[in-house]
């Protein structure tokens, strides 16, 4: 009886080890495509950001379209990319719940951008569109139109005096 048990239980790991190693081998090679979707990730932000930078100094027109062309076919493989590595990453999730933990620190979300959004990002530049546009919504009702600089400025400011209660407290 005890001969068959072993028997049994012989058979069984024996067709559950090989079943086993599958899996893990097959974890092994998601995490390795992973790593190389995360390299492939930062080849094309480079090559993106130098043509970026290419036609901000470039003066030829005909040039910047031919880059920008060019950092718009890099964006789009960064997408598909982007999306490759959330899909198998996801996948990881779900197949092998308890390395879930593991995989969830080493291999973080990322998501899609646009290339507008890249540019506006990088350099001084993208810094200093940000800063300026906070100054221009900030300080708006300050600064006079086109049409009001045309105007007589000094009546215009009389005439908002004239037409505004004033409220003293104590």
């Amino acid at each position: 009886m005890t001969s068959l048990l072993n028997l049994f239980v012989f058979i069984f790991l024996l067709v559950n080890i090989p079943a086993q190693a599958k899996l893990m081998s097959e974890y092994t090679e998601k995490t390795g495509k992973l790593t190389l979707l995360e390299s492939r990730k930062k080849e094309f932000e480079e090559a993106r950001n130098s043509k970026l930078k290419a036609i901000k100094h470039s003066k030829d027109e005909n040039e910047q379209k031919k880059l920008y062309e060019e950092a718009l076919k890099d964006q789009d493989e960064l997408n598909k990319v982007v999306r490759e590595y959330n899909a198998i990453r996801r996948e990881l999730k779900y197949k092998f719940p308890k390395k879930n933990d593991q995989t969830m620190r080493r291999y973080l979300p990322m998501r899609e951008v646009s290339l507008e959004e890249v540019a506006t990002q990088t350099g001084i530049d993208g810094i200093l569109d940000r800063v300026k546009k906070k100054i221009d919504k900030k300080y708006k009702k300050f600064t006079l139109t086109e049409k009001e600089k045309l105007e007589n400025p000094k009546k215009k400011k009389y005439e908002k005096i004239e037409n505004e209660k004033i409220v003293l407290e104590k």
